[in-house]
């Protein structure tokens, strides 16, 4: 692309409100909302006030945009990055629910999670004979994350309904 050629437009609506965003991939520039940014300093932003007058367009940095084919990928970046995490929830990146401590040992979250990756390869299998052994082990490290994860569950959505809650009032005392 030659640098006067026209810049790949981007042009979506969120809820009533249209987003304006223009690619120019010979200076690696993106503009969104009028403003120009530069993709070597911001891949990821974050438009506040959409539906006012004055949108507020924040860079929130470079991150990792892989995704796997069916996850939606503001749900998956929110769920992975603590620091987009914060910017939109307003928490400190520290909240997030990766920067937690589970309530059990680090060994057992360890083994945790190097079990869901052995069965999710295609080499992994267990005799019978071992697994009458590690069945029981299995039964009480589950109870124990069961018990932590509810726990985590419960936190979370009492602090997500506060903020709707908090949502709904705003509006409501707008109208």
């Amino acid at each position: 692309m030659h640098p006067n050629e026209k810049p790949a437009s981007i042009d979506m609506t969120v809820g009533k409100v249209p987003v304006h965003a223009k690619y120019w991939p010979d200076t690696d520039e993106v503009e969104i909302q009028g403003t120009k940014y530069k993709r070597s300093t911001s891949n990821v932003f974050l438009v506040t006030g959409i539906d006012g007058t004055n949108p507020v367009v924040k860079p929130l940095g470079i991150h990792d945009l892989t995704f796997k084919p069916d996850e939606l990928p503001p749900v998956a970046m929110l769920r992975r990055d603590a620091n987009v995490w914060a910017a939109v929830t307003g928490h400190s990146p520290s909240d997030h629910p990766t920067n937690r401590d589970p309530g059990v040992s680090h060994e057992i979250v360890t083994l945790d999670a190097e079990g869901l990756r052995l069965l999710n390869t295609d080499q992994f299998s267990i005799a019978q004979e071992d697994w009458k052994q590690i069945a029981p082990m299995l039964t009480a490290v589950e109870a124990q994350l069961d018990k932590t994860a509810k726990l985590q569950a419960e936190q979370q959505s009492r602090q997500w309904m506060a903020v709707v809650a908090g949502n709904e009032m705003d509006d409501y005392s707008r109208q």
